[in-house]
């Protein structure tokens, strides 16, 4: 039994990435087991959803947790968003089909029991899943038009596959009067209007250069009303942080980590903690503990990203070779709610590495030839902010946090020489050119640090 919570992920990702039914079997098995303690069922549930060649068992096991009345809560959820994954990845589309057919079909039992949470994880894990398993014609149109804001605003989020659907269009347009999708700011969609005392911040970092680089963002709001210290304040605050990858010219956002909390006329108006992992909802829930203390939720994985295809000439051949990324994030997130003393403080602490590498060697006889890739991205922006309704203040604070980085991009090469024509022959000098490299040394600090009396 694997007792290392860290050694347990980085096996599990191993498991995750090689293309192989043997490593599937070993991952569900590992599952299946009673006694495999709940931290690990965890782990192994989150590196199923981000497997790369994932299988018809993959795919049952999870089926059969989440479906499961005994399953714990946490890993019946998770185990639903990672279905959601897998679908979108099975090679079959027949079973493709399938799944997302009782996907549907378990939202649909949710909406007839009027299961407000149950609709929203199933409704992440239809967006996880995708197009290609679930027609936008299958959706139920209820979902969103839901009197609930979290259905709605999770039945907007999964839309985000299906923009150039004109179903899509069309919903958008009944939702906003636009003939476009939105371009959504946050998973909330917060409107600043609503708050006429409100204040925003977005602090951006960019590392790197034009073969890899990466944006990791920080963004603040804090939105009230003018009556402090009154019954029916006002309120709600939000935390974000994020990451995008960009490798030669092809992008993608790596983690999108969020967390709000509000309240208008003395009732809840927002209360959640998210966040998606390569464009799939990984955990949306809602903040566990509301009781004046501060507090830290963990979460930890390693998920493949995507790979790239690229074509270097190195002397006079042409080298492809495929370039990848992996993220390696240890998130924590923070909060302090007392609704008693009008207080809301969050916080997000995404230790977020992205890891780049790719190599490719060609052998001609007279001549070979590689390309290697290496390297990291290791920074963290850190957003808190803060409502203190009975002081009649709110503040920001965002640090920087990284450690040393350092990217390369280098090819080789070496003619074959042969003393008499084809015989005596061995390869030359190794000739090195470095197509691109980056380094930064280790930061910490603010970057940005304010606060502000409410007031009109």
């Amino acid at each position: 039994m694997i007792t290392s919570s860290v050694i347990r992920r980085h096996l599990l990702y191993i498991l995750s990435v090689v293309k192989s039914e043997q490593a599937a079997k070993i991952m569900v098995n590992y599952v299946k087991q009673a006694s495999t303690p709940t931290l690990g069922k965890t782990q192994a549930v989150v590196a199923f959803g981000s497997m790369l060649y994932p299988t018809l068992d993959v795919a049952s096991v999870l089926y059969e947790i989440a479906t499961n009345e005994n399953s714990e809560e946490d890993i019946s959820i998770r185990s639903l968003y990672a279905l959601g994954s897998v679908v979108s990845k099975l090679s079959c589309p027949m079973l493709k089909a399938q799944y997302g057919e009782k996907l549907v079909g378990l939202l649909n039992q949710a909406i007839q029991n009027q299961d407000d949470l149950k609709m929203i994880h199933i409704i992440h894990a239809i967006g996880n899943a995708g197009p290609s398993a679930v027609p936008l014609e299958s959706f139920p149109l209820v979902i969103f038009f839901h009197l609930s804001s979290r259905v709605r605003a999770a039945s907007a989020y999964a839309l985000r596959k299906y923009q150039d659907k004109p179903l899509a269009q069309e919903i958008v347009r009944k939702l906003r009067g636009d003939y476009s999708l939105p371009v959504r700011k946050n998973a909330f969609n917060i409107d600043q209007s609503d708050f006429p005392f409100n204040k925003s911040y977005t602090g951006n970092i960019q590392l790197g250069g034009s073969v890899a680089n990466a944006d990791f963002q920080g963004e603040l709001f804090a939105g009230t009303n003018f009556d402090c210290n009154q019954q029916y304040f006002n309120y709600e605050a939000l935390a974000q942080a994020s990451c995008t990858l960009n490798l030669f010219s092809w992008n993608k956002q790596a983690i999108l980590a969020e967390a709000i909390y509000g309240r208008e006329n003395g009732q809840p108006l927002a209360d959640e903690i998210k966040l998606t992992v390569w464009g799939d909802v990984v955990y949306d829930q809602p903040i566990p503990s509301l009781d004046c203390q501060e507090h830290t939720y963990d979460l930890g994985q390693t998920s493949p990203g995507f790979s790239v295809s690229y074509t270097l000439w190195v002397s006079v051949i042409p080298v492809t070779f495929s370039a990848g990324a992996t993220l390696q994030l240890d998130l924590k997130w923070g909060w302090q709610i007392c609704d008693s003393q009008l207080l809301a403080m969050i916080e997000l602490i995404p230790s977020a590495t992205l890891v780049i590498d790719g190599n490719a060697e060609v052998d001609l006889l007279i001549i070979k030839a590689g390309i290697t890739l290496s390297g990291q991205f290791s920074s963290d922006l850190i957003p808190q902010g803060y409502i203190h309704g009975s002081q009649c203040q709110i503040g920001f604070d965002i640090q920087w946090v990284s450690d040393p980085m350092e990217i390369d991009l280098y090819s080789y090469y070496a003619w074959k020489k042969c003393k008499y024509w084809i015989f005596d022959c061995h390869w030359g000098q190794t000739n090195q050119q470095t197509w691109f490299t980056w380094q930064l040394p280790s930061h910490d600090e603010t970057i940005y640090n304010q606060s502000w009396q409410i007031q009109p």
